[in-house]
């Protein structure tokens, strides 16, 4: 399983969705989180409007992570990721205490 997570730093988790412009993506395995790499594009969301083919630049950019964490996400947004099977889900703070957070979620069964 692979996790996006919307960072302008590279250490946390603190960009919204739509204003994100980079994505660190993580794998899963077993019981740790492992760094695979960074993806850039372009933020699409300008003051609560955002253009659909950038929108979709973002997700097709992320399209094969099953999860990206955000600090926050427009309803608009987000359905359009769960039509591609991609969840949502908000996080705040340094990856590791939010990935360790978001596997103790998928351990327990609250994904």
């Amino acid at each position: 399983m692979r996790i996006a997570a919307a960072s302008s730093d590279g250490k946390l988790i603190n960009q919204h969705f739509g204003h994100a412009k980079d994505f660190y993506i993580f794998e899963k395995d077993a019981d740790r989180f492992r760094y695979l790499e960074l993806r850039t594009g372009k933020p699409f969301c300008n003051g609560g409007e955002h253009d659909d083919d950038e929108l979709e630049d973002a997700i097709n950019l992320i399209e094969d992570c099953s999860y990206v964490l955000v600090t926050q996400i427009g309803n608009g947004a987000e359905l359009e990721l769960n039509k591609r099977g991609i969840i949502a889900k908000i996080a705040r703070g340094f990856f590791n205490d939010c990935l360790i957070e978001f596997h103790n979620e998928l351990a327990e069964g609250n994904q």
